[in-house]
């Protein structure tokens, strides 16, 4: 038997490492707030601190699930049909009226049926959003005492259709602080955690295109989408659930790199050997 040498020109094992975004950057502009669906008497509210980056948001509404939503969202808009990828740190979460703890917080990027506008400015107010509005979100669940503590990934893929179990994945156990992040490309939504804001996972990715309303994307000049942090008590009598998250912001598009490859090595047929190498940058990699 003869020995053949062959030189090692592959790239193998490639291990997923991201680096960390600058803490309390800018908040997305324009940034909206406001209840979705919801008229009652215990309004959420919305506040920032700039001294500390910490954003504080009061959920109101009585959930996220069934053919109708109705919570606090503080949001930015999409007008044109391009990849985002936006992310935020969740530090705490509390509710105590929600039946079995299940007050809830993520991230939500939501179609809406157009603006709203102040009658005395003329000034844009926000995005009209309905109750059963189509949606992809990546969500949590309260601190501590919640009946579940999986990773979420939940969306709608027609108007008004009842959201159920086929349409909420969970995975694994959360952490608290905890990053959350909805990634967006071509018409395939992704909700990404981690529980250090280095290190993510993929829960789950949907590709709206498959959606028989078709996809979730802007149709500029008429009906952007939303994209923002929401928060709702799981009680329409309610608006004790508490939010307080930091760097809500898009997440940083470092291209991926080799960070080491195998070079010039000989190996020989017959011999087992173990390759590895590391890649950098802007993950999930495809």
């Amino acid at each position: 038997m003869v020995n053949t040498n062959y030189r090692a020109v592959l790239l193998a094992g490639a291990m997923l490492t991201a680096g960390a975004w600058s803490a309390m950057a800018a908040l997305p502009d324009p940034l909206y707030e406001g209840p979705v669906n919801y008229t009652g008497d215990y309004v959420g509210s919305y506040s920032y601190n700039a001294d500390t980056g910490a954003m504080t948001i009061h959920g109101c509404g009585s959930d996220i699930w069934g053919t109708s939503d109705s919570f606090y969202y503080v949001y930015t808009t999409l007008e044109e049909d391009t990849d985002f990828d936006y992310v935020v740190k969740a530090t705490d979460l509390q509710g105590n009226s929600g039946d079995d703890g299940w007050t809830k917080a993520g991230l939500m990027v939501r179609a809406s049926v157009g603006y709203t506008w102040n009658p005395e400015t003329g000034e844009v107010n926000g995005l009209d959003m309905e109750g059963g509005a189509r949606y992809f979100c990546v969500q949590t669940q309260r601190t501590s005492g919640s009946s579940n503590s999986k990773w979420i990934t939940q969306w709608r893929p027609e108007n008004d259709l009842g959201v159920t179990d086929d349409y909420s994945k969970r995975y694994g156990n959360y952490t608290w602080p905890q990053w959350l992040r909805l990634r967006k490309i071509g018409t395939t939504y992704y909700g990404i955690v981690s529980s250090d804001g280095e290190n993510w996972e993929k829960l789950w990715s949907e590709d709206s295109s498959t959606w028989s309303e078709g996809p979730l994307v802007p149709y500029e000049g008429a009906t952007p989408l939303a994209i923002g942090v929401f928060v709702t008590s799981h009680n329409a009598d309610s608006n004790d659930s508490t939010l307080t998250a930091y760097d809500f912001q898009a997440f940083p598009q470092t291209p991926v790199a080799f960070e080491n490859a195998l070079e010039d090595k000989e190996i020989t047929a017959g011999t087992t050997y173990k390759f590895e190498a590391k890649v950098s940058g802007y993950n999930p990699f495809t």
